[in-house]
């Protein structure tokens, strides 16, 4: 494990759990109604806060124990995670809210943008881009997060980049979005689906995924022109591959697609809710993250389902630093180690 972080947090007041389901309008999101929560875990060198139906204080074998509760944590939904390290992370989430853990705590972000922010995604630590409702998008150039000009109003769920100069942003009716490092551009795009994510190896292999109805299809950018490479898929969310041989797409359903370089073939994920986020660091350490709080786990030769961890709550996005540093995030502003 990696790091040298040192936490500390007083237990507060202890509560009973109550937990009622609802659907939010983005994904097939579990929300509960009680107080959020929050957790600092003093585990050598791990830093881990949990917040949602509850949180808990984990003893040596990982079983729940104490059960707290932070009247000041963030009743947001939390969409999506990026960092460059287990000291410089960002979430991201409903009514513009923004989430810096630096190593020793979380804070909240001064962002005066109200709008929801579906993704974000940095060229390095003081130039990060967030985007979201209504086309915007935020940039981050180490001081303040500030509005940038786009020529879209349509909604972005997802951003990637190979560089600071060549950014892509994704989102409903097809839109497809690109920076030059100087202006965004609307690009052609062959779809008129919701665009669900982007994710890319280089500049001239970049990949999106869409949904729209009970189907979806998987988009490629060669460097020249976006068109569809697969379609008459299960409705997709995400996308994460490790080279151009070997490629994950999750979506509805426990829906796990791979691609060896040849062909896409479907997963055994093991789960039958849907899927929305998934990283990995090598092909034998993949998550996937997504509805009530599942989490499936690839060991480089099947998946397993290892979650929910402490929360129904479902989960959006996840992310890691290292094989022992893997944060995942979703509804109620929850973040858990997975």
């Amino acid at each position: 494990m990696q790091g040298n972080l040192t936490m500390f947090m007083d237990l507060l007041t202890r509560i009973n759990r109550g937990v009622k389901t609802d659907q939010t309008i983005q994904y097939e999101k579990v929300s509960c109604d009680s107080v959020r929560l929050s957790l600092h875990l003093l585990c050598l060198s791990l830093f881990l806060i949990v917040t949602s139906v509850g949180c808990f204080d984990l003893g040596e074998e990982g079983e729940a124990s104490e059960l707290i509760i932070d009247p000041n944590w963030p009743e947001e939904d939390f969409h999506a995670i990026w960092g460059t390290g287990s000291s410089n992370l960002y979430v991201v989430g409903s009514s513009g809210i923004i989430m810096r853990f630096d190593g020793t705590e979380w804070r909240e972000s001064e962002n005066m943008d109200t709008r929801h922010l579906h993704a974000i995604w940095g060229a390095a630590p003081n130039n990060i881009f967030a985007a979201g409702q209504s086309g915007v998008i935020l940039n981050f150039n180490s001081s303040e997060w500030s509005v940038m000009e786009t020529p879209s109003t349509h909604t972005l769920n997802g951003i990637w980049g190979s560089s600071s100069t060549n950014l892509f942003a994704v989102g409903v009716q097809g839109a497809i979005l690109h920076y030059d490092g100087v202006e965004w551009r609307e690009m052609d795009s062959p779809v008129s689906q919701e665009i669900t994510a982007v994710w890319g190896l280089s500049e001239n292999f970049i990949l999106a995924v869409t949904r729209e109805g009970f189907s979806g299809s998987i988009l490629l950018y060669d460097g020249t022109e976006w068109t569809v490479i697969e379609s008459g898929t299960p409705p997709l969310y995400n996308i994460w591959g490790s080279s151009e041989e070997n490629i994950y797409a999750v979506g509805s359903g426990g829906t796990i697609l791979h691609f060896d370089g040849v062909e896409w073939t479907s997963d055994i994920s093991r789960t039958e809710r849907g899927l929305y986020g998934i990283w990995g660091n090598s092909d034998s350490n993949i998550f996937a993250v997504g509805l009530d709080g599942v989490v499936v786990h690839y060991n480089g030769e099947f998946w397993k389902v290892t979650g929910p961890v402490h929360t129904p709550v479902t989960l959006v996005d996840v992310w890691g630093a290292f094989p022992d540093f893997v944060i995942a995030v979703g509804a109620r502003g929850t973040i858990i180690q997975p």
